[in-house]
């Protein structure tokens, strides 16, 4: 093996690593802290701040100490992980400390992965200056290590759902990585071993401060190619498509564009490199035209992703063109562009849902790039780059009311109107190359009007709209009904009329199988317990002499469903609310109390496998009496959840029966819903009374879910998954459940 191999491994094998022991984590807290987005919110952020802090600290020891006597310290620090994470079985369960969720999280993190993190967070650095300081062929650009590394990340995106959580547990995944970690540090050894370096006097090297204008320019193009990807995939599997793992296309872009820009020869269309003013224009249109079903929704997601990959492109290309001749600036380069990454994340993440209600962050990664252009010496005209950037937005504004036609949804006039927009848009845009105050004013009118145009865009009336950290939601009124919805998924309906507000709607019609369980006089609920509330339609059926507990995620969703909705209003007997994870909550409950416990948390792809697994099961089965049910909502387009379902209530002694509703009026779904119990009598009483089928013997190929093995891989629908994407009209006539 050639020595540059060898060290082109290490880097490709340490980012592997670090971006797989992310992945093996996230799944790990899940049943231990909940569904909160403030767990995963956490997670980010802690790795990209131990990441940062890596670089940092590779920085100023190399500073201190000189790559060549760094070479101790680093095989030493390689060592210390091994009492933490990989060098112990691993934990499923954690202490319960007196602490606000996100600090709970990030010490949980410190003490399970925080040694190891660091220590493959400062590898990449590391061996760059090493690579530099050597007396190899390819000591002039160490860059090429970047993208290796990122390579490396790429890898362990693509085959953690696809390969290692479709066939490995988490005690499996834990004994591969670990035997990975320690393979990566023999590397390091004989790396080091080999592949001498010129030693040099430890001596405090002074170097110039960097400029200024350098400084903003790598802050802000790392955090614009961060908050676009981050934006790219909020709209997509929110509003768009919420097709399975459809996550990850974003990310690999992000990764890509990294890649071709940091290679030995890089890649970045010529245009690109210096046009991002017409690609602004084009990212405008796209943005507004996918908010109404002009297209097909496939052609949708491509053009967002060509949008991601033109400016993760062109940002990476500007990190590749600023980078500092000078190695010894190589660490704090990538310190710095670690720093705009996690603040770019932050703001996407943690900020902007507070502060709009449209996904808006896909204006203001522009809005960053712009910021790094106002740096550069141009022309700065202002009359002329204010009528354009005035141009722009009349016409983003005023396209509706001149092209679009009430109860139309897509004529040759739209088209004509919107062939005309992809022209003159960009043309705007790309005269405003000499105007940057102009480009960035223009982009900043548009990330705070987002929500305003957009609804001026859209083709169904909305009115409410509401943004927190667990989505974005909006109350459409249309047929004579509200109606809450998540992007494509319909949350439920009521209709306006007084006389007709007390009829269920959606899902929960008198004659789906959950309404028709809750009319009947055979059976007495009077205990119940509901994990996720949505408007709060299966109220209808409550009755004076019930207690019920409803379990609810989203704090903003109880708030919505008593203000904008009549059902939890005019709800009959003893409701109890509580705000949380309902699987923890629950937990809190004492042993036999419900007579009925509905699980109806599932939205779109998002499916909330820890409510699914044995270990949640189990709690259902200790929770509810023994001849008590456990209903679950499994109405989706793109999974058939029965089949793991029933496997893992059978491994528990349970049965199961299955039912599906039928749609009996215009603002009816037909939903299904599967019947969870201990207790024979109960189950046969289900097919006799309401025709529920008993779901027959699992095969045996289908595997138990548990807190430590769960995939959704093996149950998708394809064909649904490829007539939606197809689909004209989908986002608006085919809602996801």
């Amino acid at each position: 093996m050639k020595r540059i191999h060898l060290i082109q491994t290490i880097a490709f094998f340490s980012a592997l690593l670090l971006f797989q022991i992310e992945l093996i984590v996230a799944k790990l807290f899940l049943p231990n802290f909940g569904g909160s987005y403030m767990v995963w919110g956490a997670c980010v952020v802690f790795f990209q701040a131990a990441l940062m802090l890596g670089y940092r600290y590779s920085q100023a020891v190399v500073e201190k100490f000189g790559i060549e006597r760094y070479r101790i310290m680093h095989a030493a620090l390689a060592l210390l992980p091994l009492l933490s994470f990989p060098g112990r079985a691993l934990p499923m369960t954690f202490d319960a400390l007196p602490w606000p969720l996100v600090l709970s999280v990030f010490w949980h993190l410190c003490i399970l992965i925080g040694p190891v993190f660091f220590v493959l967070s400062t590898t990449s650095v590391i061996w760059q200056m090493w690579l530099a300081a050597s007396d190899l062929p390819e000591r002039n650009n160490p860059y090429v290590l970047f993208a290796v590394s990122n390579a490396g990340s790429l890898v362990a995106l693509l085959t953690y759902p696809f390969l290692v959580e479709l066939y490995l547990d988490l005690p499996a995944q834990q004994n591969i990585w670990r035997a990975g970690y320690l393979v990566f540090v023999l590397l390091q050894w004989w790396a080091f071993k080999i592949i001498p370096v010129k030693a040099a006097k430890p001596r405090k090297v002074e170097l110039k401060p960097v400029k200024p204008a350098r400084l903003i320019h790598w802050l802000c193009y790392s955090a614009a190619g961060v908050m676009m990807f981050l934006a790219v995939t909020n709209i997509v599997t929110a509003e768009i498509a919420p097709l399975p793992l459809l996550w990850v296309a974003p990310l690999v872009i992000y990764l890509v564009s990294f890649i071709l820009n940091f290679k030995k020869k890089p890649y970045c269309p010529r245009w690109l490199r210096e046009d991002i003013h017409s690609v602004a224009g084009f990212a405008v249109v796209i943005y507004f035209v996918v908010q109404v079903p002009l297209l097909p929704v496939l052609l949708d997601m491509l053009l967002l992703f060509l949008m991601n990959y033109l400016v993760c492109m062109h940002t990476q290309y500007r990190l590749y063109q600023s980078r500092p001749g000078d190695h010894r600036y190589l660490p704090f380069y990538y310190f710095i562009v670690s720093v705009g990454s996690l603040l770019g994340g932050i703001f996407v993440s943690w900020i902007m849902p507070l502060l709009s209600t449209a996904y808006a962050e896909y204006f203001a990664a522009f809005l960053v790039i712009a910021a790094a252009l106002l740096t550069e010496r141009r022309r700065r005209r202002v009359l002329p780059g204010i009528l354009m950037a005035f141009t722009a937005i009349i016409l983003m504004m005023l396209w509706p009311q001149l092209f679009s036609q009430p109860e139309v949804r897509f004529t040759w006039i739209q088209f004509a109107g919107l062939a005309g927009l992809l022209v003159l848009v960009p043309m705007v845009f790309s005269n405003m190359r000499d105007h940057p105050a102009a480009f960035a004013g223009c982009l900043a009118v548009f990330t705070v009007l987002t929500p305003l145009i957009e609804t001026r865009w859209s083709l169904t009336e909305h009115i409410y709209r509401y943004r927190n950290y667990y989505g974005a939601g909006k109350v459409r009124l249309a047929d004579g009904a509200r109606t809450l919805v998540h992007g494509t998924t319909i949350h439920g309906s009521q209709y306006v009329q007084p006389a007709l507000e007390h009829i269920p709607l959606a899902y929960y019609g008198y004659r789906s199988p959950v309404g028709e369980l809750l009319q009947q006089d055979v059976i007495r609920f009077e205990r119940m317990g509901i994990i996720g509330l949505g408007i709060g339609t299966m109220a209808t059926y409550f009755r004076p002499d019930q207690t019920v507990d409803i379990f609810e995620l989203d704090p903003d969703i109880y708030q919505l469903a008593r203000t904008r909705f009549r059902f939890l209003a005019r709800a009959k007997g003893t409701v109890r609310y509580h705000t949380g994870d309902g699987r923890l909550l629950l937990g809190e409950v004492p042993d036999g109390t419900y007579d009925l416990l509905v699980i109806d948390a599932f939205s779109g792809d998002a499916v909330p496998v820890h409510l699914l697994t044995r270990e949640a099961l189990d709690l259902y089965r200790r929770k509810v009496k023994p001849d008590g049910l456990v209903l679950f909502h499994i109405s989706n387009r793109y999974f058939f959840l029965g089949a793991p379902l029933t496997a893992t209530a059978r491994s528990l002694g349970a049965g199961a029966a299955i039912k599906e509703g039928p749609k009996t009026q215009e603002l009816d779904q037909s939903s299904l819903w599967l019947a969870v119990t201990w207790d024979p009598a109960r189950l046969s009483m289900l097919g006799r009374e309401w025709n529920w089928s008993k779901v027959s013997p699992a095969s045996p190929r289908i595997r138990v879910w548990t807190d430590r093995y769960h995939t959704v891989l093996p149950y998708i629908e394809y064909s649904n998954l490829w007539r939606d994407s197809m689909s004209l009209l989908q986002r608006l006539n085919a809602p996801v459940r």
